[in-house]
């Protein structure tokens, strides 16, 4: 399959569902009662992501020759309900 030129639908698919099976191989090493959220995928070079009550624990970029990607974990307290 040929590199995509830009990014399109099809694009932020594959890159929900990579985010998708790379989270959900994760999940098994969390403590107990440690939750997840579906992953977010967000391109472009002007946005605000925000989470109420969130807080960075780690960031990580990965450079390839097009751009960079990057992942953001994020810790929130859970709202007692």
């Amino acid at each position: 399959m040929p590199t995509p030129e830009s990014v399109d639908d099809d694009v932020r698919d594959v890159m929900g569902e990579l985010a998708n099976m790379v989270a959900g191989n994760l999940k098994c090493m969390f403590a107990p009662g440690m939750r997840l959220s579906i992953p977010t995928v967000t391109d472009g070079s002007d946005y605000n992501v925000r989470i109420c009550g969130g807080r960075v624990v780690c960031e990580t970029a990965f450079g390839t020759e097009d751009g960079s990607l990057w992942v953001t974990l994020l810790d929130t307290e859970r709202q007692a309900g």
